[in-house]
């Protein structure tokens, strides 16, 4: 397990700052701080232990033990996740079925800094969160304070993981718009995982399109074959 005392974190964090000025500073992507209230920020501990790996393969097992060490209460890290699908950081993954992963061997449950001179290139563009906390508390206040997919209710058991208390979390009905009051519905910590970026919900938090065609690759070959057809009929 790779463990950095303060004065190796800070030195990491001025390279990968240095690393940043030079390459991504015009392309809005935002460096956040090496502390908060005394406290290590996440992000950037994760951000610290890919740029000392660029290139090079992280499985969420060792990403997860490294951040054990200054948070010992982390038990599913998805900041590899949300630092390239929320916040442009050129970060790989097979659970999002990124084509590179094919090419530079990423296997699930597996991550890759890929750059730090280029943004993930599947970030959506123009998509920004307009929504304060007081606006968010009255769209739970519409829902019963109750995630809009399964209906599991803030602060008690999750209906689909027992034992796991239920968190809401802002959500887009169609990912591929700003996160604005009208295009929010609360889905729970569980949910949200599970559906990511690639379908646009309707206000009832049911699936109503897809949003990432990437999601057809997660699928059967006769049903990537089936959709291939579907397409192909329509287009040609």
């Amino acid at each position: 397990m790779t463990e950095y005392n303060s004065s190796d974190l800070l030195k990491f964090y001025k390279e990968l700052q240095k690393d940043r000025e030079k390459s991504l500073k015009d392309i809005w992507i935002k460096l956040p701080s090496l502390y908060r209230w005394d406290w290590y920020v996440l992000d950037t501990l994760v951000l610290i232990y890919f740029h000392q790996r660029i290139g090079k393969v992280v499985t969420k097992e060792e990403l997860t033990k490294y951040l054990k060490f200054y948070k010992p209460w982390i038990n599913d890290v998805q900041q590899a996740r949300h630092l390239a699908q929320q916040k442009w950081w050129y970060i790989i993954s097979w659970q999002r079925w990124d084509i590179e992963c094919k090419e530079k061997w990423v296997k699930p449950w597996e991550y890759m800094l890929v750059s730090i001179e280029l943004p993930y290139p599947w970030f959506i563009l123009n998509r920004r969160t307009n929504l304060s906390d007081m606006d968010f508390n009255e769209i739970k206040k519409v829902y019963n304070y109750r995630c809009a997919t399964c209906w599991s209710k803030e602060w008690e058991e999750n209906f689909m993981y027992r034992w796991t208390i239920t968190k809401l979390e802002k959500w887009h009905i169609d990912p591929l718009l700003d996160l604005t009051p009208n295009n929010t519905i609360p889905q729970c910590d569980k949910c949200n995982k599970a559906y990511r970026g690639y379908f646009r919900f309707d206000k009832r938090g049911r699936v109503e399109a897809i949003t990432d065609p990437s999601i057809i690759l997660k699928s059967d070959e006769n049903i990537q074959k089936d959709v291939f057809l579907i397409l192909k009929k329509k287009f040609m």
